[in-house]
């Protein structure tokens, strides 16, 4: 559904997101006790990203803080190259809602990630 703004809507898990038009939905990722998560695609680029909502991003006192201390983390160790990028952020105000738009981590079939690096740490440190 397209709504005023240049923004969509549409369902992911049973949870409504209201985002820029330019970001494609493809797939839910999951859920999590701060918000929902999905996969999508920027028409624009063509980059695959991912986009965490969070709702109530300010309901109260320590709703607010918990989401301004995830950003200013991502922000600061997202310079790292084995750490997720933060790639833009998107408010709701009405409805309480806060995007994080974050690079697309590929996890490969089994769920561990696919480089040589981090393949070798999770078949020897990791439960299967």
């Amino acid at each position: 559904m397209e709504t005023a703004a240049g923004t969509h809507t549409f369902e992911v898990l049973g949870t409504r997101f209201t985002i820029d038009k330019k970001y494609v939905p493809t797939k839910a990722l999951g859920k999590g006790a701060y918000g929902v998560v999905c996969a999508c695609r920027n028409a624009e680029t063509g980059s695959k990203v991912a986009i965490k909502r969070i709702s109530p991003m300010a309901a109260s006192r320590v709703d607010g803080l918990h989401v301004l201390r995830e950003i200013r983390l991502m922000r600061w160790l997202g310079k790292h190259p084995n750490i997720i990028t933060l790639k833009d952020l998107m408010v709701n105000v009405e409805g309480d809602e806060l995007y994080l738009v974050m690079e697309l981590y590929d996890a490969g079939e089994r769920g561990w990630p696919t480089t040589p690096v981090a393949d070798g740490i999770c078949s020897t440190n990791l439960p299967r």
